[in-house]
Order: structure tokens, then sequence, then C-alpha cells
């Protein structure tokens, strides 16, 4: 069965003709928008691309799906505007993507509570990477994103900083750096640790900062299951970035985690994004999230 968001890849694909722009356009890998394509065409059983001389253009059926899927997805785009036009007194749909860990991040029982004061909205939310959470709110699939990063990262979205994380980093009992009650990036040369990937925007944030420091990081394993990671983690001895509010009893002792202290100006947190000008309903969710982080953080 063919799904809006493979329609929504290929017209961006079909348009640029240029896999690596469109996949940036779309704040997917390049990989994950080839696969897309590949799914769609075995699904029609048509070929939409060809390759000649290095260069991209469309196949005859290539060109009749675009010339059909565009108006697909304006028809679609303009049912939602209609429906929330003609029901203004109805529950308003207010539809979030939200990266892992990111609801954690906010006070206790926070969407709980913004529902309770506003009965008339209907919150959707979709819990999903950070990059999948960026291209839902880039593409209308989702109103507004709750991500975790850095300013650095989300250029072409309006943001809203709603909770300053810092950067941690959690050590293991038995290893050399155990014991202490902050790191610097240079603690960090030559000690091997774990991460959630190159896809992760702290990955990302921390091996920069590791360059800026002067040295790459010892990256030894990568996984973007937390509990994988930790149980590696704790097998082999090794460091892994963390959040500061984490908590594990383990039978070697306490899992410590501590600051790291990173380049002056930058800071991790958990950010409020969208694209355009935020619909009513979405002006709400935010103003809610911000008077609740202000007065219980």
């Amino acid at each position: 069965m063919i799904e809006l968001h493979q329609l929504r890849y290929f017209s961006r694909a079909a348009e640029t003709l240029n896999f690596s722009r469109a996949a940036a356009e779309l704040f997917i890998s390049r990989q994950a928008l080839t696969k897309s394509i590949q799914v769609l065409e075995k699904e029609l059983g048509w070929k939409l691309f060809k390759t000649n001389n290095g260069k991209i253009s469309l196949t005859p059926m290539g060109e009749v799906m675009q010339a059909q899927c565009q108006p697909v997805l304006a028809s679609y785009d303009m049912m939602l505007v209609q429906l929330e036009h003609y029901a203004p007194h109805k529950m308003h749909l207010l539809r979030v993507g939200a990266a892992v860990g990111t609801i954690l991040s906010l006070p206790e029982n926070c969407i709980q509570s913004f529902c309770d004061a506003h009965p008339d909205v209907q919150l959707a939310i979709e819990q999903t990477s950070t990059d999948n959470v960026l291209q839902m709110v880039h593409s209308g699939e989702a109103d507004v994103g709750l991500v975790g990063s850095i300013p650095d990262y989300l250029n072409g979205f309006s943001i809203q900083r709603l909770v300053q994380k810092g950067t941690y980093v959690g050590i293991c009992p038995g290893h050399p750096l155990y014991g202490r009650d902050s790191l610097e990036l240079r603690d960090l040369k030559d000690q091997p640790f774990v991460t959630a990937g190159a896809n992760n925007h702290l990955h990302r944030f921390l091996v920069q900062a590791c360059h800026n420091a002067g040295f790459s990081p010892a990256i030894a394993f990568m996984s973007s299951s937390e509990d994988v990671l930790l149980q590696y983690a704790l097998e082999h001895k090794m460091l892994f970035f963390a959040f500061g509010d984490w908590s594990c009893q383990i039978p070697d002792g306490p899992l410590q985690i501590v600051p790291l202290k990173v380049e002056k100006g930058k800071s991790f947190g958990t950010f409020l994004v969208w694209k355009n000008e935020l619909k009513p309903v979405s002006e709400q969710f935010l103003a809610y999230l911000l008077k609740t982080v202000d007065t219980t953080m």
C-alpha cells in the first residue's frame, strides 16, 4: 500500500532530479530516500527514474506519476485546511512529532496537563528519531516538533528552546575517569566510547566539538537503542553520551553521569520547531509549554 510520505519523497526527488539535494530538503538520508523510491517502484511495478552518464531523469512512467502525484498531495493539504475551516468549534487536531526522550525532558505530566486545560484539542503525538521529526514538520505531516538538538542543526526552522539540558558523559564503575565531578573535552581523547550514531544530533554535536578541540573521538560502537548502548558500555567499561537526569544502579556501583564542558555558547537542549506561521492551536501549545517550563524548571 502506497503511503503519503512515499508520494512526498517521490515528488521532491522528481522536482530536483538530484537525490542528495532532495534528501537534504526532506531532512532524511540519501539512503532512506533511495530505499523509499525503490519500495515505491516495487509496489507500482514500474521504474520511475533512470540514469544516463550519471544524470538522473524521469522515465515515461515517472513523468505520468509526477503529473498525477502533485494534485493528490495538493488535494490532501487542501482537505486538511478545509476541515479546519468548516469545523472551527469542534476538536482541533494538533500533530506533534517528538524525538525519543524529549517528552521526558519536560515537566512531569506537562502533556497531560495541556490536554486537560484544552479539551477542544486532540493531541496526536508520534515519537520517532530527530531527523524524522524534522522531516515530518518540513513536509507538513506534523504541525510542530519536539527535538533534542542545538540551534546549529535546526537551520530552516523557527525554533524555541524549552529546556537547556547541557551535555553529559556516562562513566561506568571501574573506568579510569570514574569518580570525577566533571569532564572536559580533552579528557575524552583516546577514550573509547559508544554513541547513538551519526543520525543523532547529540552524537554530531559532540563529535564536532571533539574535532574543534583538535582530536578525533574514538568511537568504538554505535546503536540507536539506548538499552543496547548502555549494556555495551557496561560490559566494555566505555564512556557514553547521556542526559543529566539519567539514573542507574548496577552491581558494581552507581553509574556516574557527569557534566561535560564544551565550547562556550554551545548547549544542547529540547526545542519546539515549526515551519511557516503557527496555527492558533500550535500557538496555544507553545505558550503553555513556555509557561509550564518557566514555572517548574
